[in-house]
Order: structure tokens, then sequence, then C-alpha cells
């Protein structure tokens, strides 16, 4: 549990094989705002932190049928805010061979040192490359690297006693605010640790045609 001033939630949206992807994040803020400043430079600054992480590491380990289109930033406490979005138009491409299907994932396991559900999070990357795979595992250890060096670059900027930005990564319980609604500090628990699995994944809902 933690106590911040606001806290934000942050989407980054892909494009691959037509289908959009969409990974979520939550942060604690504690900026201090004067009466009258606006809250859109402090949602730009997340944005950009994330995708200087995103364009630097992650753009390497995915594959190229994958392009990082956009990342918004909105508050949701003590406010809902409007989103701001900031566009990713260079070097937004990814680098590793095509893949055949749109679902194949890449999962980052999110964890916070509490027990349960609300202790721990998964997030479903785009996917690596058909060639950088054997038998449903991630083989190719330059794959490997580059998202490790992604989950460096967010625990360097957003984890931590002494992260580099005011963003502090959580996770964020949604059935303890449908519980207890606005309860946010209790429903925001700050990440300790991130980790890659090597075994390919899957995301249903990135399905062509899905819902059709």
């Amino acid at each position: 549990m933690a106590a911040h001033t606001r806290f934000l939630e942050l989407r980054m949206r892909g494009l691959i094989h037509g289908q959009e992807t969409v990974n979520v994040f939550h942060f604690g803020n504690d900026q201090q705002l004067n009466a009258g400043d606006p809250l859109g430079p402090v949602l730009v600054q997340l944005a950009v932190a994330m995708i200087a992480c995103a364009v630097d590491s992650l753009i390497p380990a995915v594959t190229s049928d994958w392009t990082l289109t956009s990342v918004d930033v909105k508050q949701l406490s003590p406010a809902l805010s409007d989103p701001v979005e900031q566009a990713v138009t260079a070097n937004n491409v990814g680098t590793r061979p095509p893949v055949n299907t749109s679902f194949e994932s890449t999962l980052i396991r999110i964890r916070t040192g509490g027990g349960g559900k609300r202790g721990r999070g998964r997030r479903f990357l785009p996917p690596a490359g058909d060639a950088d795979m054997t038998n449903s595992v991630l083989s190719d250890a330059t794959v490997l690297g580059q998202l490790q060096e992604f989950l460096d670059c967010l625990t360097a900027k957003f984890i931590g006693p002494n992260p580099t930005t005011p963003f502090i990564l959580g996770i964020l319980s949604r059935k303890h605010l449908k519980d207890n609604p606005g309860d946010f500090a209790n429903a925001f628990r700050e990440a300790t640790i991130m980790s890659v699995e090597p075994r390919v994944s899957c995301m249903r809902s990135r399905k062509v045609g899905h819902g059709s």
C-alpha cells in the first residue's frame, strides 16, 4: 500500500496484423502543483519516460510486425483527468523477424512483495519473431537480453527507493476499488521486481477477427 498525491494510468498502444495492442501500467506520483498549475506537463513527463524505454530496448526485442503508435496518460485520482497522448513516429517498428499470429505475447511478471492476486501483476507485451522461438520458448539470447534491458530501464526510472523519475510503478487492484470506491491508497501496491517469462504466452483478445 502507498499513499501518493495522485495515481496515474498509462497506456502503451501499438498495432500488430491490424489488431491494437494496449499495455496498461499504473503509477503513484507526489509532484506538488500549486493552485492553477496545469497537470498536463506531469502526464507528458511520464509518457516521454515510458517511450524512451520502449524505443531504446523494447523495439529491438519485438517482431517487425508490431508498431508502437502512442502512449497516453491520465490521472485517476484525486480527480479523473482527460488523457494526454504522445504519438511515437520514429524508431517505433520492431526489429525482430515476422510472426505468423497476432495473439502470441511475451509475458512480464510484476511483483510487489505482497501475497495473493493483489500482490502481483502480468503484462502481455508484443511477441518476438517466430525465428526467435523454439518449442514455444523464447530461445534467442539477444531477445531475452533486450527484454531484460527494457525491464531494467523501467526499474531504474520507476521502482525502488531512488527512482530517476518522480513516478512509482505499481499494481492497482480494480477489485478493491470496486468494493471501496475512491480508495486508491489501499488499492495501489508499489512494484518491487519484474521478470520475463521465457515461455511464449497468448493474448486471445488480440486474435484477428476476435469479437466479430
